[in-house]
């Protein structure tokens, strides 16, 4: 198992993932099970096809139907698959800060190379609270960039610019975001002015419009 290491040394706005990165689906076997051959096979099949990036339990990976231990069984065969020569991004989001620090923590040590976290959605959080869970997280990924996953669609939580760029004054290594959330180009131009690594989402579907607007990556299914 190798743990893809990230730089520490780049300019504030020199990309640290960039190109096309695989959102991972998690196969399941015909009585569900978490079928890790498949996956193993899915992992391979998109590195060997351009992916410059794997995703697990992203929107697209049904990570809301795994236990914890399907999660790092499935985090730890992809890990091994990818060998090095991709980063793998882990989603370690919750709807405490706590554990969602706990699952970071975890998924590092399983040997994530970075982690994408949306913001808690159970109930809808103060931009105060916004901001101490994206610290508390940052401090819990030890160094390891955090992704904030921008999907309002999904958990029906807004991230205004300014709040995010709180988050990444008192928490450096939450210095990216993938934006699901169109008409995103203002948005991305806004985040780019603020310092992050822009990371366009949403399956592609507005990837010219998220190019023009500076994206460096692009999240997809396989």
């Amino acid at each position: 198992m190798t743990t893809v290491p990230l730089p520490t040394n780049l300019p504030e706005h020199e990309a640290l993932l960039q190109g096309p990165i695989c959102v991972l689906p998690t196969p399941f076997d015909e009585i569900g099970r978490v079928d890790l051959e498949s996956l193993a096979r899915t992992t391979t099949y998109a590195i060997d096809n351009g992916a410059r990036g794997v995703v697990c339990f992203g929107l697209a990976s049904e990570a809301v139907k795994l236990t914890d231990e399907e999660r790092i069984a499935s985090l730890l065969q992809v890990v091994d698959t990818v060998n090095g020569r991709v980063p793998v991004i882990a989603g370690s989001e919750s709807n405490s800060a706590v554990s969602a620090a706990m699952r970071t923590r975890e998924y590092v040590k399983a040997g994530a190379g970075a982690v994408m976290v949306m913001p808690p959605s159970f109930t809808r959080p103060r931009p105060s609270e916004i901001v101490d869970y994206y610290q508390f997280i940052g401090a819990a990924a030890s160094g390891v960039q955090v992704i904030v996953q921008d999907a309002p669609a999904w958990t029906g939580v807004d991230l205004p610019v300014a709040v995010l760029n709180e988050v990444k004054k008192l928490a450096p290594n939450v210095n990216a975001v993938k934006v699901e959330n169109p008409p995103s180009h203002q948005k991305f131009l806004d985040l780019k002015g603020c310092g992050f690594e822009l990371i366009g989402g949403y399956g592609a579907l507005h990837l010219m419009e998220d190019i023009d607007a500076g994206i460096s990556s692009v999240m997809c299914g396989p």
